[in-house]
């Protein structure tokens, strides 16, 4: 292109990843609580290089900077996982669900 891309000066690498992911929060939540159901858990505990809870089923913390992203997240693994927190996102995903069931 005949226009050359400047890096911001403010822009920092440190700051853009949190825990090898590339965060930019807005007003959302900082994380999200999630279960994963003892059919799932293995695959994302292998994933994310974290031990399995006692009962197989796995309940980790992820950082969470948009909310469609969180949503997303979760619903792509059906009835496997459930998300804990943030409650005004655990009400969305309701309401998400919801509006499917009735529509």
């Amino acid at each position: 292109l005949a226009v050359r891309y400047e890096i911001p000066s403010t822009f920092s690498v440190s700051e853009t990843m949190q825990n090898g992911k590339g965060l930019k929060a807005d007003n959302a939540p900082t994380g999200m609580k999630v279960r994963y159901s003892a059919k799932i858990a293995r695959w994302i505990a292998e994933r994310e290089g974290v031990p399995l809870d006692a009962d197989g089923s796995l309940t980790m913390e992820h950082p969470l900077a948009d909310e469609d992203w969180g949503m997303r997240h979760v619903l792509q693994y059906g009835s496997e996982a459930e998300l804990l927190e943030p409650a005004a996102l655990r009400e969305k995903i309701i309401n998400r669900l919801s509006a499917m069931s009735n529509g």
